[in-house]
């Protein structure tokens, strides 16, 4: 990067060009020229379509990935997001000339002001299409096999448009009995309240189990943790980042691995900012299945969005027998075969 910087920047520029080419520092590391290859540079333009607004430029390349995998943050603005793609593109001509490999192609790509405002909530919802292809029982049986969080998670997240850091740092004692009715008590009672955050405008809330995880097994599943001794969290497997979260390897796994491998993130998808697909979507299916059926205030308390107060949110028994007996039945996906995902956790 400094070879590049002195090849080809000029003195004059070179603050208002330093947070592209730190950005590329810390996404690429220190690699040598010919190991960066054109999946990487796939990679960094999908980073580019969605880049956050004020981005910690000390961010390394999995935290830059969490943060936009868990989503709720203001995007740059177009004309910034043009900047990046043509001094990013700079960079990579001048790599070009430079090494024995192949091209590596960043494209030109011009986002225009009309694009930006119709994408403008951010993340699309995962359509009957997506949600089919994910939940397929033989791949995702198969590709989920190597981490009980890679099972449930996504399925828990379907169900409850919960954040993934949420349902990530679940605790044990966050599954529990309210009134007779299982619930995902979603909180910050914890010793150490670094590692256990509900999102920075979220509140405190109590999520009924659904009717499809209790069919699957999931209390049969918690039953078993709970014989382990020492055992905390739900998801142990789920290692903590450093940003003091637990959900860079789940993220990695389901974003950039699985949605690929199974043909909802595609080139052609990626390279269109409206085509923003990602763990996050979940909460936007969600969203739109039930605003025909509830109030939007309503729909907001159990996703978890603030009101005009950050205090903790008062649930009371009432609420979580009216969320199980009212919305939770509208949370239907009858072109999924939850039976075929149906494993034996006892």
């Amino acid at each position: 990067m400094e070879k590049f910087k002195s090849d080809a920047i000029k003195v004059s520029s070179e603050i208002e060009y330093r947070p592209v080419y730190k950005l590329l520092e810390n996404y690429f590391g220190n690699v040598p020229l010919d190991q960066i290859d054109q999946d990487m540079v796939d990679d960094y333009k999908e980073l580019l379509m969605v880049l956050p607004y004020k981005l910690n430029q000390n961010l390394k390349k999995d935290e830059i990935d969490t943060l936009i995998d868990e989503g709720e943050y203001k995007e740059l603005a177009p004309k910034t997001k043009n900047q990046y793609f043509d001094r990013s593109k700079q960079f990579f001509d001048w790599c070009n000339n430079r090494r024995p490999n192949p091209e590596i192609l960043l494209g030109v790509i011009n986002i225009s002001e009309d694009e930006v405002e119709r994408d403008k909530k951010g993340k699309l919802p995962f359509e009957e299409k997506h949600l089919l292809k994910i939940f397929n029982p033989e791949i995702y049986l198969r590709e989920s096999s190597e981490f009980s969080a890679y099972y449930w998670v996504p399925l828990i997240i379907l169900h409850t448009g919960a954040r993934i850091a949420e349902i990530c740092q679940l605790q044990l004692k966050d599954v529990k009995l309210v009134e007779g009715i299982w619930v995902f008590d979603l909180n910050r009672e914890t010793a150490d309240k670094r590692h256990k955050k509900t999102g920075k405008i979220g509140f405190n809330r109590i999520l009924p189990v659904h009717q499809n995880l209790h069919d699957l097994g999931f209390i049969e599943y918690f039953e078993q943790l709970k014989k382990v001794k020492d055992r905390i969290r739900v998801f142990e497997e789920l290692e903590l980042n450093k940003k003091n979260k637990y959900t860079t390897q789940i993220s990695k796994w389901f974003n950039r691995e699985y949605l690929k491998e199974i043909g909802v993130r595609t080139p052609e998808n990626i390279a269109n900012s409206r085509e923003k697909l990602t763990f996050h979507s979940f909460r936007h299916t969600l969203r739109t299945m039930l605003i025909p059926h509830a109030e939007e205030r309503f729909i907001d308390k159990y996703l978890g969005h603030s009101q005009g107060s950050k205090t903790k949110q008062a649930y009371t028994h009432e609420m979580v027998k009216d969320m199980n007996e009212v919305l939770l039945p509208k949370i239907q996906f009858p072109f999924l075969d939850f039976v075929k995902l149906e494993k034996d956790w006892k």
